[in-house]
């Protein structure tokens, strides 16, 4: 197995967020693990044992615990797409914060999704999953693990070196793309996620998540979404008097923006 060592720039925008990151990459694509068996304790070696999903783990829909969720200002990584949940233990809920500090059981899990279409004008084409990076509160503490993808698109490996993948597919343009998309190592997870020295999650809270949604064909304030889907421990003020970010590429004000 051959190692090499770079020193990727990672770009991540969000209220003027950059953060660069050194990393040693695995060149690599041996992602052999053992077979897919619930774990006693977590991280789980593959995704599907923590059970996230339906049996067709690529559709990522999601089971009865675990709950979508979108952000208003996401962060740029590499032009790739993302679907993301929240899983809560059976029984718990969520602190609600009127600002961001949302305070989660132990056990909680965020759930991030990295993929890209292969032809971003047509759905129906399909798409390619890169990774899942998951966030887990473990006691009063966040872990960050990362799973890779295989080829087959039938399951991701828990992976801790980092690695880079190549990455081809037609964006909503039209144009083709050819990418060499970075998976960054565990320890990387830290360097983005680290306020006050110490690991939180950065997307779930009421600014980001204070938006409308579609749901069933019907557009419904995500907030009240999460709340009807019993996920705070307390009824939560009305949204339209929670704050909420504006959208970056709306035609709102631009300060604001």
């Amino acid at each position: 197995m051959t190692m090499k060592c770079t020193t990727p720039l990672i770009s991540l925008i969000s209220t003027s967020l950059l953060i660069s990151a050194l990393g040693c990459s695995d060149a690599s694509d041996d992602t052999t693990a053992t077979a897919a068996v619930p774990c006693d304790a977590h991280p789980c070696d593959v995704l599907s044992s923590y059970g996230f999903f339906e049996d067709n783990l690529a559709d990522l829909q999601p089971t009865s615990l675990v709950h979508p969720y979108s952000v208003t200002a996401e962060l740029w990584s590499d032009d790739a797409y993302k679907e993301r949940f929240i899983y809560l233990p059976e029984g718990n809920t969520i602190a609600f914060d009127e600002g961001e500090a949302w305070s989660y059981p132990s056990g909680a899990i965020t759930i991030k999704n990295f993929y890209y279409p292969n032809d971003g004008r047509d759905a129906s084409k399909g798409r390619r999953l890169i990774e899942t990076r998951l966030l887990i509160k473990v006691g009063n503490t966040w872990e960050g693990h990362v799973y890779l993808w295989n080829d087959e698109q039938t399951e991701a490996y828990r992976y801790y070196a980092g690695t880079r993948v190549d990455v081809s597919y037609i964006d909503a343009d039209g144009t083709s793309q050819d990418i060499e998309y970075v998976v960054p190592n565990t320890n990387m997870c830290q360097g983005c996620h680290d306020i006050d020295n110490t690991m939180t999650t950065l997307g779930p809270f009421t600014h980001q998540l204070n938006r409308l949604v579609t749901e069933s064909g019907s557009e419904v304030n995500q907030l009240t979404r999460l709340s009807d889907r019993s996920l705070f421990t307390d009824t939560i003020p009305a949204p339209d008097t929670l704050p909420a970010f504006a959208d970056p590429y709306g035609d709102g004000d631009l300060n604001t923006r």
